[in-house]
């Protein structure tokens, strides 16, 4: 994979130069993993170009090309930094679903709208709201039954509180019909639609991009990956660019590699372990909570995966997710207070 790193000190590489060389901001790359590719000149400036092995690059949580457009470079240069992600807070994004079918029981609201107090009374930051299942196997819903399960649960919370709503959807005519009542969307399909950024943009909503091959139908059969770090990032680093060639602003971009999407067991567990890998200085959410690859560790259904999906908040938030997406927000909110306290 190539890059640019700016040639500041000189036309070449010299190992009496020291340890590391600039990569666009404050990041750095050991001298052993550079490889000299050729010079050129932008304006007049002399900018070295070298060529890093892939696997160095994710490793270093940086993904970087070429011919990069200038608002991914501009993003390099502003948010690579050590103290960008120590001024963020780490919010709680509290799961509701107007659905009969979803995994696990205890998110289901529909026609129990009593019960949405006590996920407004524990507050968490976000409530994302959804009319429609998406665990593996799910079939697509009209949009009109999906608006029509939504209409009293986003009233209920939008009515008794100010907590900011996200909207749960791949289908821009149900956002268009609560875009004045949300906050977010919350997009599995990783805003492919162009309609669906045209809403955003136009509204200057936060968007959850979300990292899926197929749809919840057949995604359990798109697991195969030659590079399953470069592929994700890839195609978040992609819809990025889309987005804001269409005007949405950087800070309403959040990264979600798609926990239990078209991955499997091990993949799941590998991208846990190497969360850091999916910093590119936006803002990052994983929703890992009750999820089938706790299960098949505690040998728990979804009601009895509390314990596991607290273990993965809390490994998220220590290496440096910004948004945890929840079914308990009381209970993960208290354990993430107790890291904070712990790390000062």
């Amino acid at each position: 994979m190539d890059i640019l790193i700016k040639g500041d000190r000189g036309s070449t590489m010299n190992p009496n130069m020291g340890e590391f060389f600039e990569l666009f901001s404050d990041s750095f790359i050991p001298l052993s993993e550079i490889t000299p590719a050729g010079k050129l000149l932008i304006g007049d400036k002399k900018i070295l170009h070298y060529r890093l092995q892939r696997e160095t690059i994710l490793n270093l949580g940086i993904v970087e090309y070429l011919n990069a457009p200038e608002p991914i470079k501009d993003l390099y240069r502003k948010c690579l930094s050590p103290s960008y992600k120590e001024k963020r807070r780490i919010e709680i994004m509290a799961i509701v679903n107007g659905t009969p079918d979803s995994f696990y029981s205890g998110s289901r609201f529909m026609g129990n709208l009593g019960g949405l107090s006590e996920i407004l009374d524990q507050k968490p930051d976000i409530i994302d709201v959804g009319g429609e299942s998406t665990r593996p196997g799910s079939v697509e819903i009209q949009p009109a039954e999906e608006i029509k399960r939504l209409k009293p649960i986003i009233e209920y919370i939008s009515g008794s509180s100010d907590i900011r709503i996200s909207l749960d959807t791949r289908h821009p005519e149900v956002v268009e019909r609560y875009v004045s009542e949300i906050d977010m969307i919350n997009d599995i399909s990783g805003f492919r639609s162009g309609r669906m950024i045209e809403i955003a943009s136009e509204n200057k909503l936060d968007c959850v991009v979300m990292h899926m091959r197929g749809t919840p139908w057949n995604m359990n059969q798109l697991t195969d990956y030659t590079d399953i770090y470069y592929e994700i990032s890839d195609f978040l680093l992609e819809r990025t660019h889309q987005m804001l060639e269409k005007n949405i602003m950087m800070e309403n971009i959040i990264l979600d590699p798609g926990i239990g999407f078209s991955k499997t067991y091990s993949q799941n567990i590998n991208i846990l372990k190497n969360i850091h890998k999916f910093d590119f200085g936006l803002k990052t959410l994983v929703g890992a909570s009750r999820k089938s690859f706790i299960g098949r560790i505690t040998d728990d259904p979804p009601e009895k995966r509390l314990s596991g999906s607290l273990a993965a908040a809390v490994w998220c938030a220590m290496n440096g997710v910004d948004i945890i997406r929840t079914h308990d927000p009381g209970e993960t909110r208290k354990a993430l207070d107790v890291i904070s306290a712990i790390q000062g």
